[in-house]
């Protein structure tokens, strides 16, 4: 099993509890950040990642958080600072396809809602949508 087979379903696992959280109470907590962002700090450490994977995988973090300040809130800044903390355990193309896969996941369940008259003001959470994409990926990462 590669190292970094190991750290998409370490992403995963931690996916799922970000959904969770931001299911349920529509926020994340901050030391939850912090606690991911160390262990995959330690993760990078302990597999010799390169500190070039690690800043070009967060990219799709900073460019989330750039989205949140345009917005004005439109795209939660937990949503970056999932990107930014998930930059230690994933490669920077599987972080960027992670963003694409979770983009259209989200605005393909949005297209839906619209067609069954949902209210035009509801909101998704889109830390849900990660794990499944995180899946999806970890058998591109398992070849």
């Amino acid at each position: 099993m590669s190292q970094m087979f190991c750290g998409t379903i370490a992403a995963a696992a931690i996916s799922v509890v970000f959904a969770v959280l931001d299911i349920r109470y529509r926020s994340v907590p901050l030391y939850f950040f912090a606690v991911v962002c160390a262990a995959g700090i330690v993760f990078s450490v302990l597999t010799k990642r390169p500190f070039s994977d690690v800043l070009l995988a967060a990219l799709p973090g900073v460019i989330v958080m750039v989205f949140s300040v345009i917005t004005e809130g439109g795209i939660g800044t937990g949503d970056g600072l999932y990107f930014l903390a998930m930059s230690g355990f994933l490669r920077p193309l599987d972080a960027g396809l992670l963003l694409l896969f979770a983009l259209f996941l989200a605005a393909t369940v949005s297209m839906i809602l619209l067609l069954v008259k949902k209210k035009r003001k509801t909101t998704l959470p889109f830390l849900a949508f990660m794990p499944a994409v995180l899946l999806i990926l970890s058998g591109r990462a398992g070849l």
